[in-house]
């Protein structure tokens, strides 16, 4: 009976170290439901050829207030300062991605297999992987088109992709960061920076011209989705470690 029980705990604690809880995922997939529910209403609320070319655009009355807001009221530089500095953040957060994507590389070649690869830079892989299947996607689904037009033509224009990738990157790596910055001085402006970023991407997209106000809510949600889900996959990961150690620990405390 004791051998059992023995084996029957062993199976238990094999069970909690490998499943996933999925209680550290539902911010993530809340904000991935709130994603979609909110591009079916940006499909069927105020509906009206608002757009270029008589392109129709939902929440007509709210995005033409806003995108006429920002037409009228030139900011610092207008809109053209606002979409170089858009494009900037865009290189400065792909390079963000280019340094992790290096360090894992390294850490393959060294270790010589992906599963000793640091669990932060596989996150984020998947976190990368992720964003660039959605960035792809809605560069050919058409939910809403751009208030302008490009190069003649009318172009996609929900969710703001390029939102969804300075705060996918940029929100994932402040996280990451935390792993490999251990001064708490350079760490704590690193992630000023980041949200910096963030911030000014937002409002220079709409500042710029090149979106809709609902382009850029969609864009910010979904990116909470990918973020979130990268939080979570570290927090469970943390915990699976923590437990498989405090176990590891019991198992030598019974032996001695």
């Amino acid at each position: 009976m004791a051998i059992l029980s023995t084996n029957n705990s062993n199976n238990s604690n094999i069970t909690k170290h490998t499943t996933i809880n999925a209680k550290n995922f539902i911010p993530s997939i809340a904000y991935a439901l709130a994603f979609i529910l909110f591009t079916v209403i940006v499909k069927i609320v105020d509906v009206q050829a608002i757009g270029p070319l008589s392109s129709e655009i939902g929440f007509a009355k709210l995005n033409t207030a806003v995108n006429s807001f920002f037409s009228e009221h030139q900011f610092l530089g207008g809109q053209n300062f606002w979409y170089t500095l858009t494009n900037v953040f865009g290189i400065v957060a792909i390079l963000t991605a280019a340094v992790f994507a290096c360090m894992g590389l390294l850490q393959l070649i060294k270790r010589r297999s992906l599963l000793k690869v640091d669990r932060e830079i596989l996150a984020l892989g998947i976190a990368y992987a992720l964003t660039i299947v959605l960035y792809v996607l809605f560069e050919k689904i058409a939910v809403n088109y751009r208030p302008i037009l490009e190069d003649g033509e009318l172009a996609a224009s929900y969710p703001s992709t390029h939102t969804m990738i300075v705060l996918c990157i940029l929100g994932t790596a402040r996280l990451a960061f935390r792993r490999y910055i251990e001064n708490r001085r350079l760490l704590f402006t690193i992630e000023i920076i980041c949200w910096g970023v963030m911030a000014l991407t937002v409002l220079g997209r709409l500042a710029c011209g090149v979106h809709w106000l609902t382009d850029i809510i969609g864009g910010v949600i979904i990116s909470a989705a990918i973020v979130s889900f990268y939080r979570a996959a570290m927090k469970d990961s943390s915990e699976r470690t923590t437990s498989m150690k405090a176990s590891c620990a019991e198992k030598a405390k019974d032996k001695d």
